[in-house]
């Protein structure tokens, strides 16, 4: 499930709390006991949108969600597809919000880091060059006294101007490298940056997804459901893009390119999620580990969570 950001702006999200929707936050409540965290604030937008995360202190779904998890807002108690998304979210929330907050700085903070050190690196060689010895310099004024006479009783160079041009050329010619070398470094931070936060990030899934399948015990269940997810979210994404304008000028299509490139970048960085086949796999895997193995028919026969 991708973070809740923009499913519910212009809109109010109402409050489930345990008047209004007891059975939604017992529930809440007893899959946060569970996973060692304080239960968040459980929140619902009405959206369509097929949406749901953590929003600071709260968990927020939209209907459009709700729905396609087979329950209604209404419900006296949540559905099971509904509570492996919070169990879910309850498994980001256990990494604690700087663990998730930290991986999307990367890819700001490591061009200013790689520029910093780059910098610094200047900065001492620049000192180091300037450290003359003292006899030597000493040697070098008295050598100039000697032959200043020399030099002004020289003739003046006829290009008086070429030689300027070259020098201003030259200097020139030594900013464009330094800045060069600048913008290099921070090319090369803001990458590195990204593909550390995609590897973060795809990490804190497959946690997610862990914590997801050991509080609710059901691998295969919480497995069809991400298949369900994928394929409702696909359809809606082809619905809004054939609602979509069309741009006409140039200016408005290179715009539109730039935004869908800048978008796809940061879905496969910063938002990046692992694939179904990769989510898949890493949950049947884990079930041959013997402790994971046990936890999980814990979960699944302990206290008839999903009974």
């Amino acid at each position: 499930m991708r973070d809740f950001v923009q499913s519910g702006r212009g809109m109010s999200a109402t409050r489930m709390d345990k008047r209004s929707a007891p059975g939604w936050y017992a529930a809440l409540e007893k899959l946060s006991a569970k996973a060692g965290v304080n239960a968040p604030a459980l929140y619902r937008v009405p959206t369509h949108r097929i949406n749901g995360g953590m929003a600071f202190d709260a968990l927020v779904l939209t209907d459009g969600l709700i729905t396609l998890a087979g329950s209604h807002p209404h419900d006296a108690r949540p559905s099971r597809e509904v509570m492996m998304v919070m169990a879910h979210e309850l498994g980001h929330r256990k990494q604690g919000a700087a663990a998730l907050l930290m991986p999307r700085l990367l890819p700001w903070a490591m061009p200013f880091a790689a520029m910093t050190a780059l910098y610094l690196y200047d900065q001492a060689n620049a000192k180091k060059n300037e450290q003359t010895p003292k006899e030597l310099q000493g040697s070098i004024d008295r050598a100039a006294d000697e032959t200043v006479g020399d030099i002004k009783e020289a003739p003046a160079p006829s290009s008086f101007g070429d030689g300027h041009s070259h020098q201003v050329n030259a200097q020139w010619k030594e900013s464009a490298l330094h800045a060069g070398r600048y913008l290099l470094a921070g090319a090369l931070g803001f990458g590195g940056g990204l593909l550390g936060t995609r590897h973060i990030m795809r990490h804190h899934e497959f946690d997610a997804d862990h914590m997801a399948v050991l509080l609710t015990g059901d691998t295969e269940g919480y497995i069809s459901f991400l298949k369900k997810l994928h394929t409702a979210g696909e359809r809606q994404f082809a619905a809004e893009m054939a609602k979509k304008p069309r741009p006409v000028h140039v200016e408005e299509k290179l715009k539109d390119y730039i935004a869908t490139q800048w978008k796809k970048l940061m879905q496969n960085t910063i938002d990046a999620h692992p694939s179904l086949d990769e989510r898949g796999f890493a949950l049947r895997t884990c079930k041959n580990f013997p402790d994971f193995r046990t936890r999980l028919a814990d979960a699944a026969v302990g206290d008839g969570l999903l009974k």
